[in-house]
């Protein structure tokens, strides 16, 4: 359950990537997920790869995403149940968020 969203960082992009992950989640889930700058039971983790943060969640991640490829992965750190959507770009995140978005629209449909 996506209780709040944590991105890290601050740029054009990623400032779309809030207001579009606000916006949808808001519709499809029924609440506004709060925005959060630390990792919390429910969060949604939005990072590029090389951020301190995801390094610090051990993801294994492997590079053959290439540079706007994403990965989403749920994972338990520190006890908490959270979701991580990274790449390699920015770009790769704004197409890793919408995918999120469509994956939790298909399950409601």
């Amino acid at each position: 359950n996506l209780t709040n969203i944590y991105v890290v960082g601050e740029s054009p992009t990623l400032a779309i990537i809030q207001t579009e992950l606000d916006k949808g989640l808001t519709g499809l889930l029924g609440s506004k997920p709060k925005n959060s700058s630390t990792i919390q039971q429910g969060t949604l983790l939005i990072a590029v790869s090389n951020s301190d943060v995801v390094k610090n969640l051990n993801l294994n991640l492997n590079s053959e995403t290439g540079k706007e490829g994403f990965i989403i992965r749920s994972v338990t750190h520190s006890g908490k149940r959270i979701t991580v959507i990274t790449s390699q770009s920015e770009t790769g995140l704004l197409y890793g968020s919408f995918h999120l978005l469509k994956l939790i629209q298909s399950r409601q449909s």
